[in-house]
């Protein structure tokens, strides 16, 4: 439970109830797929998967990518492809509906719009790498050399070219820093979190490949990966809790290389703490404006 509070410390309440549909439809395939080795038939099991998954797509539309993902299963075991392929047609079928009304993937906002933002996945990626050191020991490459130049490099590339500029707990960090040290910020925390999604998806594609015969992994890995890209159809912005939608992914993803006992629970409470604070940003702004000062 500690691990679900780190994440949900951080998302917003609109979000909530599509990560529980997210997860009910991974626990469904799951289920399906422990049916397959009993001999049983799997089709019941993905026919409620794709209806928890067209419940899901009206909350947030990027989970569509979740009918694809188990399209790779068949791969692995041909007796999969039905019924990965009925669960893609009814979330198909419930998301039509929405989107006939909409004329077109995202609601008819002024400041919404579809598009292409390959920025938004990179971002979204570093996200989920944070999430996984929270949840597991890093990979024994990460702080070596070669990966740390990678890094600088990457900060003089984003101070050059301004390729993504963020600005994580943004109503807090304003308090104290000046405008130039806030986009400085901003820089710094943009090459960061794009230097970790690239490591993200180096040790994703590595498990992946090492579980390539793992209809399980192959499910969760490919799930993992496809709902960190979503982010990049979101053409004008993009928001941290858009990255919680993998948390489920990401906590069994991470299962194999999970660390127990005293660190663990230190990540897990720092965790929940970033959580709060950025609900706090979030929420409350500038928290040593004059008003609260006066409260």
């Amino acid at each position: 439970m500690t691990y679900w509070l780190t994440g949900l410390a951080g998302i917003a309440l609109t979000g909530m109830p599509t990560l529980v549909f997210v997860a009910a439809n991974l626990v469904m395939q799951l289920r399906g797929l422990a049916a397959l080795d009993r001999s049983a038939a799997p089709m019941p099991w993905f026919i409620g998967a794709g209806a928890l998954l067209g419940i899901a797509i009206a909350g947030r539309q990027t989970t569509s990518v979740l009918a694809v993902t188990p399209l790779l299963l068949p791969l692995i075991d041909r007796r999969l492809l039905a019924p990965v392929l009925v669960q893609a047609a009814i979330a198909a079928l419930m998301a039509l509906p929405l989107l006939i009304a909409w004329g077109g993937p995202v609601p008819p906002l002024d400041d919404t719009e579809a598009g292409l933002a390959p920025e938004n996945a990179l971002l979204s990626l570093g996200y989920l790498l944070v999430g996984f050191l929270l949840l597991a020991k890093p990979p024994h490459w990460l702080l070596r050399w070669p990966c740390l130049l990678s890094g600088i490099a990457l900060l003089g590339l984003n101070a050059w070219l301004e390729i993504a500029v963020v600005f994580p707990l943004a109503s807090i960090a304003d308090n104290f820093l000046s405008e130039p040290q806030m986009w400085a910020y901003g820089i710094v925390c943009g090459a960061l979190l794009m230097w970790a999604g690239g490591a993200f998806l180096a040790w994703n594609a590595g498990e992946t490949w090492r579980n390539r015969r793992d209809a399980r992994q192959v499910l969760v890995l490919s799930g993992l990966v496809a709902l960190s890209l979503a982010p990049a159809l979101i053409g004008n912005q993009f928001s941290s809790r858009y990255a919680a939608m993998a948390l489920p992914y990401l906590v069994l993803a991470t299962a194999a290389h999970r660390e127990l006992g005293t660190a663990a629970n230190l990540k897990a409470a720092l965790g929940c703490a970033f959580g709060l604070a950025a609900l706090l940003s979030y929420y409350w702004g500038d928290l040593t404006s004059d008003l609260v000062r006066t409260i």
